[in-house]
């Protein structure tokens, strides 16, 4: 029988995590860093050996990519030494560790999309402490999940597709980047290939399908806000370069995920970056 331990409850995937495990009636318990703080060893240790848990669901992690570079130890305190904390509490309570990880652990050089074969060279103090994570759950476990995303969007305010329709409401013209391209993940279809994924082992890879700039997104949200009625002050959006856009920490140019992998284990084809933005927008406009 499942019993679920999800770690990091307020996350935008957590939060999919939740709705999906409630409509698929999982047994779970959901825990923010109030009840349990993935930096302290004991307080893991002592919450893991209240249940019987079949999977720890690690949705917790530093994820302020520019701040990270000023912030490193917090960073690592996070993405690192929680994992090994999680490590210990997963063994102890015979867990298996589902984590998940970042497209920031590649450099962004390759032109075609990354396998979970390919070789992570991580550019940034984030993509580092995300990939000292996952070298600590291969060397240490001999069975995981470790799921890694790209762009993430859904439930809250903390991510592109929210802070895009901000700024369309405050301002005439906005400047977004068109030189880095990857794939959007949106987080309720992220949420189900997780749990799909529990009887499984090893890395993988999720995006929806099709690559984008983050430009044509913001192009996407223009057209569409219009469409809906959505409240914008926005005329126009200009296409600039990443050295246009200077940032704290490095992004790779090219991160978009190859999810051949978990499409053929799972026998399933997944919705493209349009689709799940347009059906968000929709419902969006209707709030």
């Amino acid at each position: 029988m499942k019993k679920i331990w999800l770690i990091g409850k307020r996350g935008m995937l957590a939060q999919s995590l939740i709705e999906e495990m409630q409509k698929r009636q999982v047994d779970f318990v959901a825990t923010g860093k109030e009840e349990v703080d993935i930096t302290s060893k004991e307080s893991l240790l002592s919450f893991a050996n209240k249940g019987a848990w079949s999977h720890i669901i690690n949705c917790a992690a530093y994820t302020q990519v520019d701040l990270a570079e000023t912030e490193k130890e917090k960073a690592f305190a996070l993405n690192v030494l929680g994992v090994e904390h999680l490590i210990a509490a997963a063994k102890a309570s015979r867990a298996k560790l589902v984590h998940i990880s970042s497209d920031y652990v590649f450099d962004g050089r390759k032109k075609k999309p990354y396998t979970e074969e390919d070789l992570p060279a991580p550019l940034s103090v984030y993509g580092q402490t995300k990939r000292e994570g996952e070298i600590r759950i291969q060397n240490a476990l001999s069975s995981f999940v470790m799921l890694r995303t790209s762009w993430l969007f859904g439930k809250g305010e903390n991510h592109f597709v929210a802070k895009i329709l901000s700024k369309m409401k405050a301002t005439h013209e906005l400047f977004v980047v068109e030189d880095q391209r990857g794939k959007m993940t949106f987080a309720s279809d992220a949420a189900s290939v997780v749990l799909d994924l529990l009887p499984c082992h090893g890395i993988f890879h999720f995006a929806n399908a099709h690559e984008t700039s983050w430009y044509e997104i913001a192009s996407f949200i223009f057209e569409s806000v219009q469409k809906f009625g959505l409240p914008s002050l926005c005329e126009k959006i200009h296409p600039i370069s990443t050295i246009e856009y200077p940032t704290p920490a490095k992004r790779p140019l090219y991160s978009a995920l190859d999810t051949e992998k978990v499409e053929s284990l799972l026998k399933k084809r997944y919705p493209s970056w349009k689709e799940v933005l347009f059906s968000y927008l929709k419902t969006k406009s209707a709030e």
